[in-house]
């Protein structure tokens, strides 16, 4: 259990705390011009598909050293590095080398109830359903910015609506565990100083899997520790600390 906590954790945590570098025009380096996502070979993650698609990450023949390349490129601690490239993640490949697509596996780190994702037994679990983005959109009460508490209550109608069409959901400790660090990461990457997510850089990153440089987002230091923080505001303080426990 330990070890799909660590898995499932370190997938989701690819985005930022906090505290931001100075604004950039365009991609700062390494970060090369943007590229479509190659529908043939993705992950269920937009931010891992993002950083292949801004030339960080390959999509093919990925090392361990590949990986911890990418997150130090966003600025990820190295505990993250060391965990999302870890043996138990690199065994979902072959020959210790991953694709994008080789992270497709159900109930590995992919899971149900994702904020913009079907559930695998419901349709595509690997590709953007734009009707769950407008949904997830929708939630915003001034059509601006998506505040913490909208986030939450999204995160539970997500969940309530799995449990309610999809008969073999699963969505126990584990996928509660990667489903509420995934919206906490969310928050903490895309919150501006007004403390709420902008719905433009939200549509950019999620409807092109393009980290929005050019709509004045910027790279921030990656925390697992405020992550976490963030996760149990959004789920309870307890979750927080339990989840904390679970991958220390």
């Amino acid at each position: 259990m330990r070890v799909a906590i660590q898995q499932a954790t370190a997938l989701v945590v690819l985005a930022t705390s906090a505290h931001g570098f100075a604004s950039y025009a365009s991609n700062p380096p390494p970060f090369q011009p943007w590229s479509p996502t190659d529908t043939t070979n993705m992950a269920p993650c937009p931010m891992l598909n993002a950083l292949s698609n801004h030339g960080v990450l390959p999509r093919s023949n990925i090392s361990a050293s590949d990986l911890r390349s990418a997150l130090g490129a966003l600025q990820c601690d190295s505990l993250i590095q060391r965990i999302l490239s870890s043996d138990s993640v690199m065994a979902l490949g072959h020959g210790g080398l991953l694709t994008l697509a080789d992270l497709d596996v159900h109930g590995a780190i992919e899971h149900d109830a994702s904020l913009t994702r079907q559930d695998a037994a419901l349709g595509d679990n690997t590709k953007l359903d734009p009707a769950l983005l407008s949904a997830f959109k929708a939630i915003s009460a001034d059509g601006k910015y998506i505040t913490k508490s909208e986030l939450a209550a999204y995160r539970v109608v997500r969940a309530a609506d799995s449990k309610a069409r999809n008969p073999s959901v699963r969505f126990g400790v584990r996928e509660q565990v990667t489903a509420y660090v995934e919206a906490a990461v969310l928050f903490v990457a895309f919150a501006d100083d007004s403390g709420a997510m902008r719905l433009d850089w939200l549509e950019m990153f999620f409807a092109h899997e393009k980290l929005p440089f050019e709509l004045g987002w910027t790279l921030r230091r990656i925390s697992l520790a405020r992550v976490l923080l963030v996760a149990g505001e959004l789920r309870g303080s307890a979750f927080g600390a339990q989840v904390l426990a679970m991958i220390a």
